[in-house]
């Protein structure tokens, strides 16, 4: 068609004025929300990109995503938008919002991940750690959530670190972690359970001992 025609052109120009009003044109006459929704992803994607207008970016995907609520590019480009704008609250509710949309392990893991990374920036280490366990829960041996709980494992959240790591290393025979893990947890436990964990280590020792 026409439109299409001068689309390719205008991009080829870079007249990207030009181009949104053709963008315009056909959202004016699009018919179909699954048609409406193609055209807001590629008007959203020219106020991100080229035309750097993050602001008329944001609006765009906002509508994309009022017309289709389960729509990721629109998630996804509001979420790349609050980074560029430094706004983690916004981030945040965004990276909820996906979560609340997928079910694929890794891209929970990954999520929760990003949503305790934002805890921890913040200060908030309660719902770091948590946000972290959940993204263990979903994909066991997720590296970022495991190297962000491992580096609390020397700061004030030690102990609950070490509580949310330790299914997770013993189900990995990740021994020389287990052994740290065991150790801390004793430090903050009650005798008998202080002695049946050091216990447990000593143990851990001497097979590792036996099996090199």
């Amino acid at each position: 068609s026409s439109d299409l025609r001068g689309e390719a052109l205008y991009q080829q120009l870079g007249a990207w004025d030009d181009l949104l009003r053709v963008h315009d044109q056909r959202l004016a006459g699009a018919e179909t929300d699954d048609a409406r929704a193609e055209i807001l992803g590629a008007i959203g994607a020219l106020h991100e990109g080229p035309r750097d207008d993050a602001e008329a970016a944001a609006a765009t995907f906002e509508k994309l995503r009022a017309l289709d609520p389960s729509n990721l590019d629109a998630l996804r480009g509001l979420q790349r938008l609050a980074r560029q704008s430094a706004d983690p609250a916004q981030l945040a509710t965004h990276l909820e919002a996906e979560l609340a949309l997928v079910d694929a392990p890794e891209d929970v893991a990954h999520l929760h991940a990003q949503l305790g990374q934002l805890a921890e920036d913040g200060g908030d280490l309660d719902t770091a750690l948590l946000a972290y366990g959940q993204a263990l829960d979903a994909q066991p041996g997720h590296s970022e959530a495991f190297a962000a709980l491992e580096r609390q494992l020397d700061g004030p959240a030690a102990l609950d670190a070490a509580t949310l790591l330790e299914p997770h290393l013993r189900a990995a025979d990740a021994w020389p972690g287990l052994r740290r893990v065991l150790a801390l947890r004793a430090e903050g436990a009650e005798p008998a359970e202080r002695i049946a964990r050091l216990r447990e280590r000593a143990q851990i020792e001497e097979q590792r001992l036996d099996d090199s």
